[in-house]
């Protein structure tokens, strides 16, 4: 199935759009809209929705309590469930890497949680 010339014709518009954007824009603008888009298109979110859920939170971890501020680029990840995509809460890095490698299990995060108490010095 070929594209329609239309398609074609609107994505060159758009890209002609951006990069005369880019060229005028900040670093920071950049980033902002990147993270405007990664919500949008991943999470279904505005970043007024983010913004609200981070301040209900105190700016931290809903898990461990870590500072948004001690974060790679000061933002938190947003966890959702992978089987419905809802929306739970924002996490640190080392939280949402955990709950992802124990595969979202609770057995096997409470599982892990008695294998360190058992073993520690």
């Amino acid at each position: 199935m070929s594209k329609r010339p239309y398609d074609e014709k609107r994505k060159a518009t758009a890209a002609r759009y951006y990069a005369k954007w880019k060229a005028n824009a900040s670093i920071e603008d950049i980033k902002q809209r990147n993270r405007k888009n990664t919500l949008s298109k991943h999470y279904k979110i505005k970043p007024e929705r983010y913004e609200s859920m981070l301040k209900m939170q105190n700016d931290s971890c809903a898990a461990c309590g870590t500072d948004v501020s001690q974060e790679h680029h000061g933002v938190l990840c947003i966890d959702h469930d992978h089987v419905t995509g809802q929306i739970r809460a924002l996490l640190c890095g080392a939280c949402n890497r955990a709950l992802g490698h124990a595969k979202e299990d609770p057995i096997r995060l409470r599982a892990l949680a008695d294998y360190i108490e058992e073993h520690r010095r």
